[in-house]
């Protein structure tokens, strides 16, 4: 929306039953720049303009009293994914007023008094673009803008507390946003917490005190006192538990004390690397780390990179240090390490560089943020929104190709395309030099398509620029293992060891041989010391997909065998999870009978994470020996966390579900402004008999590459 507002380059639907204010909106908005104005008469033509995806921005009358009104649109763009990027300003005569807060509720941009007068039309439409431009083209802080001024003309001010509220949770640290909730908060009454919320504003950029004294003295009939013990409980860093860690005392009593302004609400503190571990292991991921790089007990980088390993890939990392190593950097950039604070730190740079982690984090523009958020979507197997935020990379003509080629790689991988993600990460790598990142991807790549010998090379060049990775040396372990060079593979494991003995994903790579090696000994010893096996599961499941699809069934088999014998008892459901995956293997090569008697095993435990699936496989299996036919090649991934899901939930996707699906913020104040139960009993008829909506837009594609 911000390239198409910005150079005009969107398509307007006009939609007035009244002619003259039909052409009055053309010729002001063709006056103004914009080229593409289509005009029509009635709520069904905008319907079907939706469903042929021929508008970008509509400006439109409510048509309440006809069969398709704005709120059929407003729900068509909510329901649509495709059409998400549509906005909507509302024409509103005085009858329509009562309706405005729902249509805020369903996404609406803007709202304008209807007009016969030109100018009075002109200048409303060049205070929504001015308004655009000053918000940066964030059509939820617009929305919010006239969503308040609406709210305001009735002293409604709960209403506008709550969306700006869950406007600071989406735009943490905002200044403007913070002055205008603390204004709300003195308008509702709130004198005291309003002047607190001006005080962290102050806090957090010292240039705001002039316009805090302003609002002060207009409400509270004084000025900001920033030696004020009374600041407010808003968490303008809008994260709910912070992790402190460094040995110096005083540097942490300074770090909480100004998270504690910032209204963070909970914040622990360590002073050594193991005692932090050990708390963040049983506990959730929190939504912020800072940390020391030279800490005792358990360095930084072998923290950093236990954390990343036990899932915690998620929360943004600063590193408060003054001691980071060039040689370092490498490790920094290849564990998403979002910022380097450097010591000793004022506190208005602290808050700036903690707010611009965080706006990274949630909503990526910076080029390396973009990348590392990719990165966490595919880790995550988020691929639908791993691509989208890679097409708009990939669009980015300010990119270097090279780094294009990097996001792509990965991409690649993720789709498990190993072949092209190998030449793709070949390319970029000719184009930009080493980089541990490209050097262990195309490691990684190699080890998937059989060449070990190449992937050791690979490692070993890697291991040579951050000789303090972990995973790298488990790769270069497990490529000299598989390349038969079991005694360099042995003195990689105890390397790596040196470094870090008690790290989950040593122990899992010495697993993962000991199994292929079949000692089972050595492995069974091994596995009753993890912490978790679902990695470790996944490994050799990989593996024994690998060895299947490379025509080594026999191998195959015996690695499945191999795996659920090692299991400890009490883990059923990661025993149930190996025997599916090995009957789908034996079903697939035509031993049914055996297959069976794996899916049987599942299914006597009905408390099984996998018997549902496992009920369906069963299904499939006994078709497959009826008809005498293969087994077909799908649903062969299962995931234990959601395989007791009906499939009803999964196929089957409600209207409320697809709205439940649009981010906050993404559609306006969609998912932020939330209608009390009253509203929505109130507002639910204006929704009644909506229109079936037809997605005619790939019909038109799908005729055009036929050539019609």
């Amino acid at each position: 929306m911000k390239t198409s507002f910005a150079t005009k380059a969107v398509r307007v639907l006009i939609a007035e039953e009244v002619g003259s204010i039909r052409q009055l909106l053309s010729d002001s908005l063709r006056n103004m720049g914009f080229l593409e104005i289509t005009v029509v008469a009635s709520g069904k033509d905008v319907f079907q303009a939706l469903e042929h995806g021929d508008c970008d921005w509509i400006i439109m009358s409510s048509f309440m009293k006809q069969t398709v009104n704005v709120f059929h649109c407003l729900q068509a763009i909510c329901n649509n994914p495709h059409l998400r990027h549509v906005r909507v300003s509302l024409l509103v005569e005085k009858y329509d007023e009562a309706f405005l807060p729902a249509a805020f509720s369903k996404g609406l941009l803007s709202w304008h008094s209807k007009s016969y007068i030109h100018t009075s039309i002109v200048d409303d439409l060049e205070r929504l673009l001015e308004s655009l431009k000053n918000q940066n083209w964030s059509t939820a802080l617009v929305a919010e803008e006239y969503f308040r001024s609406f709210m305001a003309s009735s002293n409604r001010f709960d209403p506008i507390l709550d969306v700006e509220k869950g406007l600071l949770q989406l735009f943490p640290g905002s200044i403007p946003l913070l002055m205008r909730f603390a204004e709300t908060q003195m308008q509702a009454g709130q004198i005291k917490d309003g002047m607190g919320t001006l005080l962290q504003a102050c806090l957090l950029d010292e240039r705001s005190r002039k316009d805090a004294d302003v609002l002060a003295e207009k409400y509270a009939k004084t000025k900001v006192n920033i030696h004020s013990s009374h600041i407010s409980s808003q968490n303008v860093l809008g994260i709910k538990t912070c992790v402190l860690i460094d040995p110096d005392t005083a540097v942490l009593g300074s770090l909480k004390k100004l998270l504690l302004q910032l209204g963070v609400p909970q914040i622990e503190t360590f002073e050594n690397g193991e005692e932090a571990w050990q708390w963040l292991r049983s506990n959730p991921e929190p939504d912020l780390i800072l940390h020391e790089w030279k800490i005792p007990g358990l360095p930084g980088p072998l923290l950093l990179q236990r954390l990343r390993h036990h899932g915690f890939v998620n929360v943004p990392v600063n590193v408060v240090s003054s001691v980071i190593k060039p040689e370092e950097s490498h490790l920094l950039r290849e564990l998403g390490v979002a910022n380097v604070i450097a010591k000793p730190f004022a506190p208005q740079s602290l808050f700036k560089s903690l707010i611009w982690t965080i706006q990274q984090h949630l909503h990526p523009t910076e080029q390396n943020s973009l990348q590392q958020k990719i990165k966490r979507l595919l880790s995550q197997d988020q691929l639908a929104e791993a691509e989208r935020l890679k097409n708009l990379f990939l669009d980015d003509s300010r990119i270097k190709t090279s780094c294009k080629k990097t996001v792509e790689a990965n991409y690649a991988f993720g789709q498990g395309q190993y072949r092209l993600s190998r030449d793709l990460a070949v390319e970029a790598l000719k184009l930009q030099g080493d980089s541990l990142c490209l050097l262990n991807l195309i490691g990684k790549c190699l080890l998937k398509l059989g060449d070990n010998a190449g992937a050791v090379k690979i490692f070993q060049k890697a291991h040579s620029m951050s000789q303090m990775n972990i995973e790298n040396l488990c790769l270069l372990a497990l490529a000299q293992f598989d390349s038969g060079v079991r005694e360099d593979s042995l003195s990689t494991i105890k390397k790596a060891q040196m470094i870090d003995r008690g790290s989950q994903m040593i122990g899992e790579t010495e697993c993962q041989m000991a199994v292929v090696a079949g000692d089972m000994q050595r492995a069974k010893a091994i596995i009753a010391d993890l912490e978790d096996v679902k990695l470790l599961l996944d490994e050799l499941d990989l593996r024994a997909k690998l060895l299947n699809k490379h025509g080594h069934f026999e191998e195959c088999i015996k690695l499945y065998e191999r795996t659920a014998e090692i299991i400890p008892a009490k883990l059923s459901d990661a025993k149930d999870y190996v025997r599916y995956n090995h009957a789908l293997a034996l079903a697939r090569y035509g031993e049914m009978m055996q297959a069976l008697d794996l899916v049987n095993e599942i299914v006597k435990r009905k408390e099984s994470a996998l018997y549902i699936r496992s009920m369906r496989l069963l299904e499939r299996i006994n078709e497959a020996v009826r008809s005498n036919l293969p087994l077909p090649y799908y649903d062969n991934d299962p995931r234990p966390v959601e395989a007791n899901k009906p499939i009803a939930q999964v196929t089957s996707i409600s209207r409320q579900e697809n709205e439940d699906r649009v981010l906050a913020g993404e559609v306006c104040l969609l998912g932020i402004y939330k209608a009390t139960k009253t509203e929505t009993e109130q507002w639910k008829a204006l929704f009644d008999n909506s229109p079936k909506f037809m997605n005619r837009s790939n019909q038109r594609d799908e005729l055009a590459q036929k050539g019609f």
